[in-house]
């Protein structure tokens, strides 16, 4: 029995192979396979695998007919995987030198069903878990620690687990486009009875033109993906006796992701209705009832400047843009546009208003401020253009 089961689902990502099946590799030598599904590519992907294989006995190709998704394509590892433990990598992503080693350590010294890595974007990137979690802990407990502690926990390939524990369980990965990762965390979790984290365990993630989550449609599939993972955890209330986990969960959640819940065309494009079973979809709109007042709550002061202007543009075009609109409304100011900085990956209109590319389609008024509505990890590069515009910016903190 091999080690681990590195398991790589590939789709159209040749330039990225060698490096990320080197990276296995070379940290874990004759203790693991890496079992690498070919979903249907056409950029000489599959050929590649076939010539890496050759060279390294422990490469197993397995090919899909046709193009399935990277869920099936995971399941398939799943069910072919020999390995003691499993871990899955994306073919654009990489292992640091003794990640995995790392983490199979931990596992072993701790008799855990699984332990999390910490994911970073690129060579330098912050790692997703910042806090420190020495202990071995059940499931719903680190995942109520982590999400007091605001942690970016929810991938797939942001933890490894013992092979016999994922298939006891009969776990396997939804076909969702987005958020099929965070759903299969989720239920790992909460049925785990020892869970641990590896701090030097470290998997370095790429963002590129080719991902899903840059795609136009890449709004609604967070949406209907995030959804169902709430849906899920509503399911889990009184599950047990002791409920206090998941409700934490939820109410971290639920605020981070609110305007997944109140954005319903986009839930629809994703086709929400083929994901919820009658009981879930019951339970989300009784949450999306209840938070469907949510609006922004600025500090007086701003709220005063918005008031006094009378008119306001946005930026961002994402999950705050409805609350800020309420908001906006309730203090009596006009939306005069809607701003991003990129309008790939974005949708064409929101909410009736037609989405304009900052600095070049349409010119601004200077007398009129800025709310900015963008997700936290772009405030910095938006409030740069908007002093190098020579504006005013409203920063929107919640």
């Amino acid at each position: 029995m091999a080690a681990v089961s590195v398991i790589v689902p590939v789709y159209e990502k040749k330039e990225y192979l060698e490096r990320c099946v080197k990276s296995v590799q070379g940290v874990c030598a004759g203790e693991a396979e890496i079992l690498c599904i070919d979903d249907g590519s056409t950029d000489g992907s599959r050929e590649l695998l076939y010539a890496m294989q050759k060279q390294d006995t422990r490469i197993r190709v397995i090919e899909n007919h046709e193009n399935k998704g990277a869920a099936y394509s995971r399941n398939r590892g799943i069910a072919y995987a020999e390995g003691k433990y499993l871990l899955f990598l994306d073919a654009d992503d990489y292992l640091e030198k003794g990640a995995l080693d790392a983490c199979l350590h931990r596992l072993e010294e701790t008799g855990a069903d699984g332990c999390f890595l910490n994911l970073c974007e690129g060579p330098s990137g912050e790692p997703s878990i910042k806090g420190s979690y020495e202990g071995v802990y059940s499931g719903p407990g680190l995942m109520e620690r982590f999400a007091g502690n605001d942690e970016s926990f929810l991938y797939a390939c942001g933890a490894a687990w013992r092979t016999d524990y994922i298939r006891g369980n009969r776990l396997l990965f939804q076909d969702l486009k987005i958020g099929e990762g965070g759903l299969f965390i989720l239920e790992a979790l909460q049925k785990a009875g020892r869970v641990a984290f590896c701090r030097e365990a470290v998997y370095r993630y790429e963002v590129n033109e080719t991902s899903v989550n840059r795609k136009k449609e890449a709004m609604a599939y967070a949406a209907a993906g995030q959804a169902k993972q709430i849906a899920y955890m509503l399911c889990q209330l009184g599950a047990g006796e002791e409920d206090r986990e998941t409700v934490a969960f939820l109410a971290w959640y639920l605020k981070k992701h609110i305007g997944g819940i109140q954005n319903l065309k986009g839930l629809e494009e994703a086709g929400a209705d083929r994901l919820f079973s009658g009981s879930e979809r019951f339970l989300f709109d009784l949450i999306r009832g209840v938070y469907s007042g949510d609006m922004l709550a600025l500090p007086q002061e701003e709220e005063a400047l918005i008031r006094k202007a009378g008119r306001v543009y946005l930026y961002g075009a994402g999950y705050e843009t409805l609350p800020a609109l309420r908001c906006c409304n309730r203090l009596g100011a006009e939306v005069v546009k809607i701003f991003v900085s990129s309008k790939e990956g974005n949708p064409d209109t929101v909410y009736g208003f037609r989405i304009c590319e900052f600095g070049r389609e349409i010119p601004v008024d200077k007398e009129i401020p800025f709310l900015i509505t963008a997700h936290k990890k772009h405030h910095g590069e938006i409030r740069e253009r908007l002093l190098q515009a020579g504006v005013r910016y409203i920063l929107n903190g919640r």
